[in-house]
């Protein structure tokens, strides 16, 4: 790109239409965190709201490198737990577009914390009466498709989330206490499996902590098909369930008519394996 157009597309970031503001923006924060340094040397002499606005734009193109470095380290983790852990963070860090002051592990290590100091047992029934009873965390009903209920951050502060986010903070939280939980994607659900005196049970995180038996997770609110029961059975990998939080948030976006985030998330989803089809994207629970 010459310096000629490079002047012209800065000067229509102060454009009376937001439309044209937005799509410069876009074009050029497509262009990488190369080009800041032609920015800053070309808006010098241009208008100050210009200035200003390019001021942004290159903050954005950090955060954006920031954050392109944060997932390549996240793929190099080996734990799966951990590595569930640090891609919510993340994706949590995407939405609010800067580093929040308490991070996803201190909330969960405060609860863990909590739930000993009470004298929880170490057994997922306690557990599951510990987070939907006593803490009361609940299934969002209301406003379904808040992307902050896909944010585990916001999650752990408001009580409130979808049954993944749920989900995701009973496992996690067993992590931490030695219980072992796996999640169970079911389609437009999700639960979680454990074992209690012997026997699997599975627990509906969104419906106040919900008990079930297999049978009643087979049979639910209509027959679960057969050619799918493996997901009772096999604990859903770290990039499925990180890709169904994706999924939740590009379709809670194009809602609200937030091109830009649906996007960011659905180029986000589209690195993990497992991201589902059409009709999962639409409803990924």
């Amino acid at each position: 790109m010459n310096d000629e157009t490079m002047t012209y597309l800065l000067s229509l970031l102060d454009d009376d239409s937001p439309n044209v503001q937005a799509h410069i923006r876009e074009r050029l924060l497509g262009l990488g965190t190369g080009v800041e340094r032609r920015i800053q040397h070309t808006v010098q002499s241009m208008p100050t709201p210009v200035q200003s606005r390019a001021r942004k734009l290159i903050r954005e193109l950090r955060e954006a490198e920031t954050m392109q470095q944060s997932w390549y380290a996240w793929r190099g983790i080996q734990e799966p737990w951990a590595k569930l852990e640090y891609g919510l963070e993340l994706i949590a860090r995407m939405q609010y577009g800067w580093t929040p002051p308490v991070s996803l592990s201190d909330l969960l290590d405060d609860l863990a914390e909590e739930y000993l100091d009470a004298g929880g047992m170490l057994d997922p029934i306690s557990m599951s009466r510990f987070l939907f009873v006593i803490k009361d965390f609940n299934g969002e009903a209301d406003d379904y498709f808040d992307p902050l209920h896909s944010n585990m951050i916001h999650v752990l502060e408001s009580g409130y989330g979808l049954p993944i986010s749920l989900c995701s903070v009973y496992m996690l939280l067993g992590w931490r206490l030695g219980v072992t939980t796996f999640g169970c994607a079911l389609p437009g659900y999700f639960i979680t499996r454990s074992e209690y005196k012997g026997e699997d049970v599975y627990i509906d995180c969104f419906n106040g902590g919900r008990v079930m038996t297999r049978a009643e997770v087979v049979k639910g609110g209509g027959p679960l098909p057969p050619h799918i029961h493996y997901v009772l059975d096999e604990p859903a990998p770290t990039e499925q369930i990180l890709g169904r939080v994706a999924n939740n948030l590009v379709y809670a976006y194009t809602l609200r008519g937030d091109d830009h985030n649906a996007d960011r998330f659905a180029a986000l989803g589209d690195g993990f394996s497992n991201f589902g089809d059409a009709e999962e994207r639409q409803l990924a629970g």
